[in-house]
C-alpha cells in the first residue's frame, strides 16, 4: 500500500509526459504536413503513435498524410483502428469513402458515405464525397443532388468545380461553361 503511494505520483508523471511528448510530435507532423515535408512528417506521426495509439488525433493525421502518399491500404488499416477506438468517427467513415473513391472502388465508397450521410446528414464533405462518387458511377442525377445538398451546407469551390466535372460528364457543354463562369466570378475575383 505504501508503496503504491510512493509510486502513483510518478506513474502519473510518467503518463502526463508521455501525453505531452505524442502531442508534440502530433504537432511537428502537422507543421512537416503543411510544409510538404512527408517524410519528417511520417516520422512525428509515428512516434506519438509509439508513445500513445490511442491518440485518435494522431491516427487520424497519419492516415490523411497516408492517403495524400496514396498509401491506400495502409491508410484503411489505420482508418479502421481509429473506427475500433472512437466507432462515431464520421471523418474517418468519410476518409475511408475517399480512399475507396481514389482506389477506383466506387462500390466500397458509396456504401460507407451513405453511411455517413445516413448519420449525418448535414456533412457537406461526405455529401460532396458522394456525389463525386456517384457521378464516376454514371448516376449524373444523384451526383448534382448530393453536391447542390452539399452547397447549400458549406459553399466550397471543389464542390462547385465537381458540379462543372458533371456537367462535362454528361456532355452539357453549356452547363460546364456556367460553373467555370461561377467560379471565375465568385472564387477567382476574391482572391485577392
Amino acid at each position: 500500500d505504501d508503496f503504491r503511494k510512493e509510486v502513483k505520483p510518478v506513474v502519473d508523471a510518467i503518463n502526463d509526459l508521455r501525453e505531452i511528448t505524442d502531442s508534440v510530435h502530433l504537432t511537428f507532423g502537422r507543421i512537416k504536413y503543411f510544409e510538404w515535408d512527408f517524410r519528417q512528417s511520417k516520422k512525428h506521426f509515428q512516434s506519438a503513435l509509439r508513445l500513445n495509439s490511442n491518440n485518435v488525433r494522431a491516427r487520424f493525421c497519419y492516415s490523411e498524410l497516408l492517403l495524400t502518399l496514396g498509401h491506400f491500404p495502409e491508410a484503411l488499416r489505420e482508418l479502421n483502428t481509429i473506427i475500433q477506438l472512437d466507432p462515431l468517427s464520421f471523418q474517418s467513415y468519410t476518409s475511408i469513402g475517399r480512399a475507396y473513391y481514389r482506389m477506383g472502388k466506387f462500390e466500397n465508397a458509396v456504401a460507407f458515405l451513405n453511411d455517413v450521410v445516413d448519420l449525418e446528414p448535414h456533412n457537406f464533405e461526405a455529401l460532396a464525397l458522394l456525389g463525386a462518387t456517384v457521378a464516376e458511377m454514371g448516376d449524373f442525377d444523384r451526383a448534382n443532388l448530393m453536391l447542390s445538398n452539399s452547397l447549400k451546407i458549406q459553399d466550397h469551390i471543389e464542390t462547385v468545380s465537381m458540379l462543372g466535372y458533371v456537367a462535362a460528364l454528361r456532355g452539357d457543354e453549356k452547363g460546364a461553361r456556367q460553373i467555370i463562369d461561377r467560379i471565375n466570378s465568385t472564387y477567382v475575383g476574391n482572391c485577392e
